[in-house]
């Protein structure tokens, strides 16, 4: 009762109070005193949904017309909670694999030995694949959704491609060993929910929340679209006036099978904004327009089992590792990623990843050879950091070309990481703006890579020597210049980049030098 008691003394304090600082210091006063209670982390449930409360009035408060803050600094770490900065911002170029693909994503995810990437537009996402790539062949599909897939999960036992947009959720059926180019349409669900999407039950089932709850559908009992992809599905056809696509005859218009069930939200629950499951099976999701996350029970509507504490602002993502059932990481719009114990409502360690003024969308919790890392993307800062989980510091900081990272997806069995990408110098028509040209380091490695002929005792390293290459463009307003890395490269375009971990990745695969240049007025998307 103490513990409630000196939590509702600092929600008066927060609600009197309208100053910036003593809102931050609010903030670290409900994590501090939640872990210094005698019970930590053994606490009674009340009190843990009062800080959870409290935390998130507070978060709202202060992005809302009272302070206007845009980033809030980290807050629940603490003397046993360390919150772990770059400082030195140490930049190793690392091992990156060569090749990359031209693809327009938000959203990548590794299934077996594929990698699924949602990306948006329809027709010409042909276009935006490299099928001469070397380290993968590639095929598409451009899903006959009204609106944009913004939902993706991939049953690898089934060989089934899962996407959705507001309405409705299609399933594609695979088979890249038989027929790597033949993807067809097999099933088509009517969804009255806009939210995740989960497999369950080894793919026997596969559900989606929103507000109207868990709706069901019995993946074995659902009738498909035949053997050519063109059959319809349900009665009618949905209505396509308001669809976002200029052809619509591009849209499949089956109306789709409705749900089999729909489980209600618990009246403790939320709808979640996305969710997943962690290595020990339990769903974790974060509830929507909430800034915390909870491991939920699906079966009694999502009803909050376990809740965690200390985000700043939304949660972005989830990740966790095999080798490890008792922790897993989520990224935050703060900037930070947090390791949980999934037995603390606090996090063990905090990872400032965007040094508190930048957004962080993804990042993995994974172990190479038994060491624990976490691995973060930067958007503005362009690059990708490295984390080493016990000695608590970075690792490396890898080059992504110039481009923000939207998305990662860590391919165990091959030591790689996947890095889906986007530049920020790129319209939606193609073109390429703000590049002036480029400015390389005479060092053995750029002259390797970018072929031109500089004499040996010219490699000096120093950017503020280099002269300008005219054969070269890089952004105005890059995060690193051209020195940054031990290669200088700019995409120019989106991509995913592939990063080789390992004994047996080779520092001499590099990708190649984009084609921007300053003053192209052409289409080269």
């Amino acid at each position: 009762m103490a513990l409630l008691t000196e939590l509702e003394r600092v929600a008066e304090a927060a609600a009197s109070d309208e100053s910036e600082k003593k809102l931050e210091q609010l903030l670290a006063d409900v994590c501090t005193l939640i872990a210094s209670d005698p019970a930590y982390p053994n606490l009674l449930t009340d009190a843990i949904i009062k800080a959870d409360d409290l935390l998130n009035s507070m978060v709202d408060e202060a992005y809302g017309r009272t302070f206007e803050i845009d980033f809030l600094p980290s807050f629940a770490q603490g003397t046993d909670r360390p919150l772990v900065a770059d400082s030195e911002r140490e930049s190793l170029a690392g091992r990156i694999g060569g090749g990359a693909l031209n693809i327009l994503l938000p959203l990548v995810r590794l299934f077996g030995k594929s990698l699924g990437v949602a990306g948006v537009g329809d027709a010409e996402i042909n276009d935006l694949i490299d099928k001469t790539d070397g380290f993968c062949r590639v095929t598409g599909i451009s899903p006959g959704l009204a609106g944009i897939a913004t939902r993706l999960v991939v049953d690898s036992e089934r060989k089934l491609v899962y996407v959705a947009d507001d309405d409705r959720v299609k399933s594609y059926k695979y088979d890249l060993e038989v027929n790597f180019d033949e993807v067809l349409p097999r099933h088509t669900l009517a969804s009255r929910n806009d939210g995740p999407l989960l497999l369950v039950e080894d793919g026997k089932k596969i559900l989606r929340g929103g507000k109207r709850g868990i709706e069901m559908w019995k993946v074995d009992t659902l009738p498909d679209h035949g053997p050519d992809g063109r059959k319809k599905i349900g009665k009618g056809k949905i209505n396509i006036e308001n669809s976002w696509r200029d052809e619509s005859d591009d849209i499949e218009r089956s109306r789709g099978t409705n749900a089999h069930s729909t489980t209600p939200l618990h009246h403790d629950a939320f709808q979640p904004s996305f969710w997943g499951q962690l290595s020990g099976g339990q769903l974790v999701m974060a509830p929507k327009d909430r800034h915390s996350c909870w491991i939920a029970d699906l079966e009694s509507g999502l009803k909050p089992t376990t809740r965690f504490l200390g985000h700043g602002a939304y949660v972005t993502q989830f990740s966790s590792s095999s080798e490890d059932q008792n922790h897993f990481l989520t990224a935050c719009n703060d900037g930070v990623a947090r390791l949980f114990d999934i037995r603390q409502p606090l996090p063990q360690i905090s990872f400032d990843c965007g040094s508190s003024d930048e957004s962080l969308q993804t990042a993995l919790y994974i172990h190479v050879d038994g060491l624990p890392l976490v691995i973060s993307g930067g958007q503005r800062t362009q690059s990708i950091r490295v984390w080493d989980v016990r000695a608590k510091s970075i690792v490396y900081e890898l080059a992504t070309g110039n481009n923000g990272v939207n998305s990662l997806a860590w391919d165990a069995p091959r030591s790689t990481l996947f890095a889906a990408t986007q530049s920020e110098y790129i319209d939606r028509q193609g073109y390429r703006h703000g590049y002036r040209n480029a400015r390389i380091p005479k060092t053995k490695w750029n002259q390797r890579h970018t072929g031109e002929n500089w004499d040996e005792s010219e490699d000096t390293g120093d950017e503020e020597e280099a002269d300008e290459d005219y054969n070269h463009g890089w952004p105005q307003r890059a995060f690193h210049e051209e020195n940054a890395f031990g290669y200088a490269f700019d995409c120019g375009r989106h991509q995913i980049l592939r990063y080789k971990f390992g004994v047996d990745a080779d520092p001499g695969i590099l990708p190649e030098y984009g084609d921007a240049l300053p003053g192209q007025s052409d289409n080269w998307f």
